[in-house]
């Protein structure tokens, strides 16, 4: 209803199937800390979450180091030292996460906006499903951030943004800025799917 409510991490678990791109996988997300600019560029919002998508049981996982304490940061006495039990689960982990050769990612977004477009009720979903570049060894995450961050210096070097100061990407990109970033996106091989439901 408009108001800011702040909620436990992974809270609000939804498991679903993306249907796009040639995918039909289960995927499961929970809310996490991520864009909290819309919390006050879109007052008007109603209704608003960001969650992350993650494969299913990562979450479960997760909780059970949580309820375990080894993410806490509070140090704790062990055999006569102070350590950190999320460091020190970390130093362990970290080893033992580095890809190895053929490992790659995936980078997933779904987002939903319910509202008006053309004074008329609709709903549009926008939609990505990005891989690794085995050829030039890019994961998929570097690709949708670094491609995403490469355009917008483009635009900055060359005024195209005239907004000054901090600016939140949902007020730079807009109009006709925004179609030149997703056809920019789509000649790197990043397509962005646009799909609209107007209710009658």
């Amino acid at each position: 209803d408009g108001r800011i409510k702040e909620v436990e991490a992974m809270s609000g678990r939804e498991r679903f199937r993306f249907r796009r791109f040639g995918q039909d996988v289960e995927l499961v997300c929970a809310i996490t800390p991520g864009m909290p600019s819309f919390v006050y560029t879109r007052p008007q919002l109603k209704e608003f979450a960001e969650k992350t998508i993650r494969w299913p049981g990562h979450w479960e996982g997760i909780e059970v180091l949580k309820e375990v304490g080894l993410l806490d940061l509070q140090r704790v006495e062990y055999q006569g030292a102070e350590i950190s039990p999320r460091d020190f689960m970390l130093s362990i982990l970290k080893p033992k996460l580095k890809p190895q050769e053929g490992d790659t990612d995936v980078c997933v977004m779904w987002n939903s906006v319910i509202g008006t477009k053309n004074r008329q009720k609709a709903r549009i979903d926008y939609y990505l499903w990005d891989e690794a570049d085995l050829d030039t060894g890019l994961s998929a995450m570097a690709r949708v951030t670094g491609f995403c961050e490469a355009i917008c210096a483009r635009y900055l070097a060359k005024g195209a943004i005239k907004t000054k100061g901090i600016v939140p990407p949902e007020d730079g990109i807009t109009g006709d800025l925004y179609d030149d970033f997703i056809a920019a996106l789509r000649l790197r091989d990043i397509e962005v799917l646009e799909e609209v439901f107007l209710e009658s």
